[in-house]
């Protein structure tokens, strides 16, 4: 990590090291269904530094909403007509694949990302492991790769499940209800073992003096009688306690 980045990412290398924020960067994110959740979901994987995303979403789904609609509020923050990017009729004819992934690829210049647009995610048709192995391809295997389903119906999260279990792509179940929602993962078994000390903290037991002593230390020990019950009481009270131990 350079400078830069240990600086743009300093209070989360608190929490989870170089090493985490280097696994961070070289994960793919793919997400199935631009909904309000994944886009949520990915926007705060883009911030802290994941290394790439992929938003896959329906053709069939409702078109990229204005701000005149729905009351000017927005069901998907990272969901809307941009008047620059419409064409002459002043239609944003982008899919919300598109808008969704321009948009969050906005908050972190370190991220690069990619989006399709499939033509329905309930078709069972649709050839998801020919979708998966096409990202698998891009992010660099499996181990690099997490898939997020958010809100999608039974008949497209079914299928998806079975094609990301077959290839080992851990998947992540998002589901919103208003102001609840639901969290599934799906993942193989994955055991880490990684402690993370803090620091070296240097031993000053005293249980070995031969080796434990340092010189100075064993330079101050030396200078005291081996017998310490010759000093009369005013002499034993200035010795430091610590040559008590030693002794």
């Amino acid at each position: 990590l350079t400078m830069a980045t240990n600086d743009k990412y300093d209070r989360q290398l608190r929490l989870w090291g170089a090493s985490g924020q280097r696994a961070l960067s070289s994960t793919t994110v793919a997400l199935f269904g631009a909904s309000a959740a994944g886009t949520e979901t990915l926007k705060n994987l883009v911030l802290p530094g994941v290394g790439g995303i992929h938003v896959v979403d329906d053709a069939g789904r409702e078109s990229v909403p204005s701000a005149a609609e729905s009351g000017g509020a927005f069901s998907d923050f990272f969901v809307f007509k941009d008047e620059k990017k419409s064409g002459g009729d002043g239609e944003d004819t982008r899919s919300r694949a598109e808008v969704a992934c321009a948009n969050l690829l906005e908050l972190n210049p370190d991220v690069k990302g990619r989006h399709t647009t499939a033509p329905s995610l309930s078709d069972p048709s649709l050839d998801r492991s020919a979708l998966l192995d096409g990202i698998l391809k891009e992010s660099g295997g499996s181990e690099k790769l997490l898939v997020v389903a958010s809100d999608l119906p039974p008949p497209a999260l079914l299928p998806l499940s079975r094609a990301c279990h077959a290839k080992s792509i851990p998947l992540v179940v998002v589901r919103s209800y208003g102001l609840i929602g639901t969290v599934r993962v799906q993942v193989k078994r994955h055991v880490v073992i990684e402690s993370k000390p803090d620091s070296s903290v240097p031993d000053l037991r005293l249980a070995d003096p031969k080796s434990g002593l340092f010189p100075q230390l064993k330079a101050l020990a030396d200078g005291y009688s081996a017998n310490l019950e010759d000093l009369d009481s005013k002499e034993h009270g200035h010795v430091p306690y610590v040559i008590v131990l030693i002794k």
